[in-house]
């Protein structure tokens, strides 16, 4: 099949779960012998006229720029980069009616593996996702019929909601879309301003309604689905945690933040207000003095981040220079922190997934989370669970009984291990051709 990627948060380029799923998708469907394609939503371009094998190079140049810096890297292709006064440009000009499919040629990438890596094709929709994301239906629905009409598209699969419906397809096309969660509409700890909660739920309904497959990560999200349209057609993937090995001694991420190995806690994910990192932190002050190790925290800030701070400042001083915030790192210094710590501290307020804890059983370390929705899905039985997450006395004692017991560390390691098995690349190529015989047969 032709397959036509498009991923509405592509143009966040900060390795969100979301991106994480889309790469998985796209390595999955690849390796399975489908033709996959990525839609990008740059401007276009000037070309290089006087030598065609130049312009290539540089075609390949600025989208390996858009996928690793999204919107920013605009400014490389229009002046003054992205902002209203250009989006109206291209819509003025007709570019945004104007698509180019780029033959995606390896040996004129980068030898940093990126998405490029694994599609036969992009196509260019200037300023795409900017309408799509803002849920301007009438724009998106016509631009994307006409894509998948001059490009022969068998069959669009979105990463996550979008505002697109099968009836704005080509009857030869099918749509399949990713449902993480619902948390938008779920958890107050989620974005209520600029109308995320409307947004969001214009994007799932066109979603559990408007597809005809769907793509969960987990039971949970499933079940939610079929609460709402029995009749779905919904297929559960999981998650795909990297196939690759990280050689986390060539680190050097523990001796710049002087920690030591085996000898502090962990939390990796977005610092957002659904991440509970306030109960957390409250939680840690509670017996930080007695477990003697530090807090780590990964991850760049994200909704409600002021909220988090003004805790942490809130906190006694000994306690606030336990705490390290480490900001964004890469995979080898993630992982390299997950594998050293003595436990990951992470019960969320809700999650589609959970992929943080894959990723800390994966790297052999116990985890402390939530003990409802998917984080228990994930967790198996080989977390350690806090019922209430905003109960900062009961995250305090599963993290003394977590650090204060070794063999309770082992026995969770042990089981952690047989959960992340499940959860390898091979495992999610099987889910996902599985899916598609699914989508094939309801032809």
């Amino acid at each position: 099949m032709r397959i036509l990627i498009v991923s509405p948060t592509i143009e966040d380029t900060h390795g969100r779960g979301l991106n994480q799923i889309a790469r998985n998708l796209i390595e999955s469907l690849t390796s399975l012998g489908h033709e996959v394609g990525l839609l990008v939503g740059t401007p276009h371009r000037k070309h290089f006229t006087k030598y065609a094998p130049y312009d290539a190079k540089i075609e390949h140049l600025y989208l390996q720029h858009y996928l690793n810096e999204g919107r920013d890297s605009f400014r490389y292709l229009v002046k003054g980069g992205y902002n209203k006064v250009n989006l109206l440009k291209a819509v003025i000009k007709g570019d945004i009616h104007n698509p180019r499919l780029i033959p995606i040629e390896p040996e004129l990438l980068s030898k940093k593996r990126s998405l490029l890596h694994h599609v036969k094709f992009c196509i260019i929709s200037p300023y795409y996702y900017q309408f799509l994301v803002r849920n301007y239906h009438k724009q998106s629905r016509k631009i994307i019929k006409s894509v998948c009409k001059k490009y022969d598209i068998d069959m669009v699969l979105c990463t996550s909601p979008a505002i697109i419906s099968k009836q704005d397809l080509p009857s030869k096309t099918k749509l399949v879309q990713f449902v993480h969660d619902f948390l938008p509409i779920e958890v107050m700890e989620t974005p209520p301003d600029n109308d995320t909660p409307l947004t969001f739920a214009d994007q799932a309904f066109s979603a559990v309604f408007g597809s005809d497959l769907l793509l969960a990560n987990s039971e949970d999200t499933k079940s939610k689905v079929l609460e709402q349209n029995p009749n779905a057609n919904v297929e559960v993937l999981f998650w795909s945690r990297p196939s690759r090995t990280f050689d986390t001694e060539s680190s050097t991420i523990l001796k710049t933040k002087n920690l030591r190995k085996g000898k502090y806690l962990v939390f990796a994910s977005a610092l957002e207000k659904r991440k509970n990192l306030e109960n957390i932190m409250e939680a840690y002050a509670l017996v930080a003095d007695r477990i003697n190790m530090p807090l780590v925290l990964i991850g760049s800030p994200g909704y409600g981040f002021e909220d988090i701070m003004k805790k942490y400042q809130s906190l006694p001083q000994h306690i606030q220079e336990r705490i390290i915030f480490t900001g964004y790192v890469s995979e080898l210094d993630k992982y390299t922190l997950l594998t050293h710590a003595t436990a990951m501290v992470w019960p969320t307020l809700g999650e589609g997934l959970g992929i943080p804890i894959i990723e800390a059983m994966a790297s052999h370390t116990p985890v402390i989370t939530t003990g409802f929705g998917a984080s228990a899905e994930a967790g198996g039985n080989a977390a350690e669970y806090v019922n209430d997450p905003y109960n900062p006395a009961e995250i305090a004692d599963a993290i003394m009984r977590v650090t204060s017991d070794e063999d309770l560390r082992a026995e969770m390691v042990k089981k952690g291990n047989k959960i992340a098995a499940h959860f390898t690349s091979e495992k999610f190529n099987e889910r996902v051709e599985k899916a598609m015989r699914r989508l094939q047969e309801a032809e």
